[in-house]
């Protein structure tokens, strides 16, 4: 009887894995969803009235600074602290979707007894050198892969400019910028707007790394049951 196909076993562990950042990444958009929610019901301006005109003659100075309390608040709550979440959550994604691959590219390495290994090809992104390696020692095929390269491609960028750059991107980078400003779940920040030298973008809601985790999928599935092929003798992953 054979033993587990590894392709099956590897699309069984990554499945799990996305589940696993699916369900931590949407129990931390629901808690910062409810507190949201629960300073736009804090933030009632008839009530921020009431409250100041409690105090003496510095009311209007009262009401003044409870605005600027409660408008601070919110954007913390609604923009900044979400952005920081997925931020650091698209960084985490991508790390796991470049373990993985890596593991596939040393499987199969390993399998056909390859000395040539993902570390000795030249080049800093760990992407292109597990897409290099598949097609050099795998013979794969990334055509019809290309759309959901391309989309972690473009993540991988986000991720990159966030990491090593505070989310800035230069105008030059014509493919990320083009990406960011047609993207729904990015925004670009209006302080760079009037920049001729780059822009700076927010992750405004959590379907990027939705459709990133999606596009993922998909790609691993394409690559493991049509792409990575072994032979009669070695396909099973004898335990």
């Amino acid at each position: 009887m054979k033993g587990l196909n590894y392709n099956e076993l590897h699309l069984f562990g990554i499945d799990m894995i996305f589940n696993d950042l699916n369900n931590y990444q949407n129990l931390i958009e629901s808690f910062l969803e409810k507190q949201k929610q629960q300073v736009e019901k804090d933030f009632n301006e008839s009530d921020i009235e009431a409250e100041s005109k409690k105090a003496d003659e510095n009311s209007d100075a009262y009401y003044l600074h409870l605005i600027d309390f409660y408008s601070e608040r919110h954007h913390e709550i609604a923009r900044l602290f979400p952005h920081n979440f997925r931020a650091s959550f698209l960084t985490q994604t991508i790390s796991v979707i470049e373990s993985e691959l890596k593991k596939i590219c040393d499987h199969f390495g390993n399998h056909k007894r390859q000395l040539f290994r993902i570390d000795d090809m030249k080049g800093t992104d760990d992407l292109e050198k597990c897409k290099d390696y598949l097609k050099r020692i795998a013979a794969v095929s990334f055509d019809d892969l290309n759309v959901h390269w391309q989309y972690i491609k473009h993540c991988k960028g986000l991720r990159n400019k966030i990491v090593h750059q505070e989310g800035r991107v230069k105008i030059s980078d014509h493919s990320l910028v083009n990406f960011i400003r047609s993207c729904p779940s990015l925004e670009v920040e209006a302080r760079s707007l009037n920049s001729n030298d780059h822009i700076s973008f927010v992750i405004a809601d959590k379907i990027l790394i939705d459709n990133l985790l999606t596009a993922s999928r998909s790609f691993f599935i394409i690559l493991l049951r049509e792409k990575i092929v072994y032979s009669d003798e070695d396909e099973s992953l004898n335990l």
